[in-house]
């Protein structure tokens, strides 16, 4: 999508190459080591600029022959703005040079180099960056500012309260770029800015206009800037009416929609009622601070924060969740490393949206502000402008941007076309042109919902859905069958060209596997009792066993993979129980448990030793401690999904928003491919069909309807209290009491979080009426069970005050589906005609075919999910019986030795378990 982009500004914005002039005088040239980093410095009389650099650093950009430099240049006495340029990979003598502004305002244009458009990323996971093939700098040479002073690496003091304040020091900074570098004097130039660059680019372009005038009159001495396109993407340009635009989007965006038509009257009643008198006190670009920063407030809390409080969702991309993990932040860590920070000459901690210059010009009213009658004067001066959007983006959404546009705009832009926009044949969206003026609306711009053009006819393998179950499963799929040297299109013997096409209802990854606590624990002192009672001690400890090894099989295949995203850690997991009845009885237990499972080591703590041990107050009664795992699921989950089609893209076929409404059997002449997959796109023939929808598995495979149901479990997000023991992530939580439990994991420290938040679990006795109201609920976007939430927001101020302190806060809280089975176990198999009520005549197939699931984990996925998909992907290719050689996420061995017996779909196993046995 970021090529496309690219194409687009390339096509719309840099028209015609200018011609040099000649160098301007420097005063001085020095080296200066400064902490540990040697400069070169330029003092440049004319501007009184001086500019500290580093060259070729090595970092970010290394595609040979691309030159780049990195540091500060002076716009002011103590005012040292960083910036990091690029130089283009084709023809960078003569290529445009444009200048990138994230938004904020006060925010890093590190955000936009690192996660958007640079010649690096990590959003292919790992801890180093990799080469960005769709970078701008592939045909720009690409100028990143990080602006107003304070933000991002720039430091020092600075009096810039508003955008108008703003545009001279980036004006200072440029001419301080054309003194340093003047080879790029007279070069074609273009702002290129998002979000609050709505703001920015505007003003920006419209003072750069003005300067370049004071010049060619004499008033002023510096170098032109020749300024020939401006981009502005999601910008917030008009705030009086794009806060109307957020009512509208609220109730007719076509991915999730938030209000009902008597919420949308009743919201634009509030807007007339209280923005539009607010706004109209609010004129002119300065002047009136008070009466701007007042509406903007009043208005964002009147329609803005009410509307993003109804649904849990990405405000950049609304079909995603809150705590959205693409694109992932590990440039953070990244940047913040002394050796990175030298290298590229930075002087200062990294800030990537510091409060300070955020908090001066929300203070001068900046916010909300209209740029819109400047972006007009843009327009008239006949500057390129284009103006674009993502629509699946909530902050400063398309509709606000293509409403403040058509506001301005001429007849011939409002009277021509919308246009399809389209690469390669595929539509990515629509435009309209006229004259310097262009419009773009972007479909569909993250990896949450992606899809093929078209369906495929037929496919060897569907898979219906994605979330760590069904990545599981393929990853096994296409690894080992590019190890068995089968993997390879039409070359690999295999029926559809042995493709797999995934089915995904909703946007990637949006089930049970984004929204639980990412908790990979093992409780073997509860689970070996459980099952010894239904299976023998032996088989007990066969069962445990399976889940123990996710905690290796996840962190290790992490580590290896380089998803640091996921932080997939091992964690000291500690238990903590509020009855002592229960807590001696669990402890009578571990006896057994030693002598079957004697790996397990459980450390039992009495209650005073677990009061200091893990600074919790009288009401433990006791605690287990014990070895577990945390992660990111959803984090984990995309990220392999992103190297699998990375790494197959002519087998694998993901297909998101594509619900499969209904299976059925082919006809004769379609023999080879037995089932046909029904959706509303069309229809796809495949000779497998593999259920990973956990509690949803019996919608397509009615003999699941009394062996499986949905059930309503709640989740939160919690910054903890300023007392509460910073165990860095290292440690996870249980909460016992009687037959019900809590359960936490603590995200990582960063530099920008010393105290990384608690995800809280649990509280499904506490409903209403004790749990057995979210039995049989399968809707994980309804309003959450208040009782719920409440209990699990006080549980930890509960157990661990005094050792708490101020400033916790719920950040979040939501609600996730398990799949629940009559005997607590997942179904992991082959599926009978008698469950599915599909049968295929298989005298007139050649070849393996059947239904498989992997699916009702009862609550604990994350100990069951990964390997039982794995072990599914290599029964589906008849390969269980086969000696395997440990690989990363996977254990060495036959398929059929490790994977427990008990968790296989058959017949006599399904009589027994029936979800009647719940209630007991």
């Amino acid at each position: 999508m970021r090529a496309t982009i690219l194409n687009l500004l390339t096509t719309f914005a840099f028209l015609g190459l200018g011609e040099s002039t000649p160098l301007a005088a420097l005063d001085k040239r020095y080296t200066l080591d400064s902490n540990g980093v040697k400069y070169k410095v330029f003092e440049h009389a004319a501007t009184g600029a001086t500019t500290k650099i580093v060259s070729n650093s090595g970092i970010c950009e290394t595609t040979p022959g691309v030159n780049q430099h990195s540091g500060y240049f002076s716009v002011g006495t103590n005012m040292n703005m960083f910036f990091w340029f690029f130089e283009a990979r084709q023809n960078a003598s003569k290529a445009p040079l444009a200048l990138w502004l994230n938004g904020g305002p006060g925010c890093s244009s590190m955000i936009g180099l690192f996660q958007e458009n640079g010649p690096c990323t990590f959003n292919g996971g790992g801890s180093e960056p990799t080469l960005n093939p769709y970078s701008w700098n592939t045909f720009a040479n690409m100028l990143y500012v990080d602006q107003p002073i304070g933000t991002g690496f720039s430091y020092g003091t600075d009096d810039a309260t508003s955008t108008l304040a703003a545009a001279p020091r980036v004006w200072k900074l440029l001419q301080a770029f054309y003194a340093q570098f003047p080879e790029y004097e007279g070069r074609d130039f273009g702002i290129f800015t998002e979000s609050y660059g709505g703001h920015y680019g505007p003003e920006f372009a419209f003072f750069f206009e003005q300067q370049n005038a004071a010049i060619d009159a004499g008033t002023i001495a510096g170098e032109k800037i020749n300024l020939v396109a401006l981009g502005v993407n999601n910008g917030w340009i008009d705030p009086a009416n794009q806060y109307k635009d957020y009512i509208d989007y609220a109730a007719n965006n076509t991915y999730k929609k938030l209000i009902t038509p008597k919420q949308y009257s009743t919201y634009v009643s509030t807007y007339q009622k209280k923005c539009v008198p607010a706004f109209a006190k609010c004129t002119g670009l300065t002047g009136n601070d008070a009466a701007c920063g007042n509406a903007d407030d009043v208005c964002s809390a009147a329609i803005e924060s009410p509307l993003e409080s109804l649904a849990s969702f990405d405000v950049y991309d609304i079909r995603g969740p809150k705590n959205d993990p693409f694109p992932p932040e590990t440039y953070l860590t990244y940047l913040q490393t002394p050796a990175v920070m030298k290298a590229i000459g930075a002087q200062t901690t990294y800030g990537e949206c510091p409060d300070a210059p955020y908090t001066k010009f929300i203070s001068s009213g900046d916010r909300g502000r209209s740029f819109l009658p400047t972006l007009s004067q843009v327009i008239d001066s006949g500057i390129t402008v284009l103006i674009w959007a993502g629509d699946a983006d909530w902050i400063c959404n398309w509709m606000g941007n293509y409403r403040a546009l058509s506001s301005i705009a001429k007849k011939p832009f409002l009277s021509a076309p919308l246009l399809p926009y389209t690469v390669n044949g595929k539509q990515y969206g629509e435009y309209k042109t006229s004259g310097n003026l262009s419009w773009l609306r972007v479909y569909e711009a993250e990896l949450v919902d992606i899809g093929s053009p078209r369906l495929p006819e037929t496919a060897d393998v569907a898979v219906i859905g994605s979330g760590i179950a069904g990545a599981a499963i393929v990853r096994s799929l296409l690894h080992e069958r590019r190890r068995r040297g089968t993997v390879s299109g039409s070359e690999s013997g295999l029926p559809g060209d042995g493709k797999i096409v995934v089915f995904e209802a909703r946007q990637l990854c949006s089930g049970a596997t984004a929204r639980n606590g990412g908790h990979i624990k093992p409780t073997a002192y509860e689970i070996f009792p459980r099952f010894r009672k239904m299976y023998g001690p032996e088989r007990a400890a066969a069962l445990t066993r399976f889940q123990l090894r996710h905690i290796d099989c996840l962190t290790e295949l992490c580590a290896s993979e380089g998803i640091d995203a996921a932080e997939a850690r091992e964690v000291e997991t500690a238990d903590l129980y509020l009855d002592e009845e229960t807590f001696r009885k669990t402890v009578k237990d571990l006896a057994e448990l030693k002598e079957w499972v004697p790996e397990v080591d459980v450390e039992v703590w009495e209650s005073d030793e677990a009061r200091k041990k893990f600074g919790a107050n009288e009401s433990v009664a006791g605690a287990l401690s014990y070895r577990a795992g945390a992660i990111w699921a959803y984090r984990f989950a995309v990220s392999i999904w992103k190297r699998l089609l990375d790494d197959f893209p002519e087998q694998l076929f993901v297909e998101t928003m594509t619900p499969v409404e209904a299976i059925s059997t082919s006809p004769d002449e379609l023999a080879d491919f037995p089932y046909i997959v029904h959706t509303p796109r069309g229809t796809v023939h495949v000779r497998h069909v593999v259920h990973a929808t956990n509690a949803f598995a019996s919608h397509l495979v009615p003999g699941l309807r009394s062996k499986i149901t949905g059930v309503r479990a709640h989740m939160s997000s919690q910054r903890p209290g300023d007392l509460f023991p910073n165990c860095q992530g290292q440690r996870s939580w249980g909460v016992i009491y009687g037959g019900a439990f809590d359960y936490v994991t603590q995200r990582p420290s960063s530099p920008d979080e010393p105290q990384g938040d608690l995800m809280l679990g649990g509280g499904f006795s506490r409903s209403l009426k004790q749990g057995v109201d979210q039995v049989g609920l399968y809707d994980d976007g309804a309003r959450i069970d208040a009782l719920t939430v409440s209990h699990i927001s006080g549980i930890f101020p509960a157990v661990f005050s005094p050792k708490w302190g101020k400033g916790a806060s719920v950040e979040n809280a939501w609600s996730g589906i398990l799949g629940m089975t009559g005997d607590f176990l997942p179904f992991v198999g082959r599926l009978h005609s008698g469950l599915t009520g599909r049968k295929v005549a298989s005298k007139k197939v050649r070849g393996l075919h059947g239904e498989w699931i992997a699916a009702g984990f009862s609550g604990e996925g994350m100990v069951w999910a990964w390997l039982s998909g794995t072990a599914l992907g290599i029964m589906v290719d008849g390969c269980e019986e086969e000696e395997l050689a440990a690989a990363p996420g996977r254990p060495k061995g036959k398929t059929v030795e490790w994977l427990p017996r008990e968790l296989m779909v058959s017949s006599a196993r399904m009589r027994s378990a029936d979800i009647s046995n719940l209630a007991s």
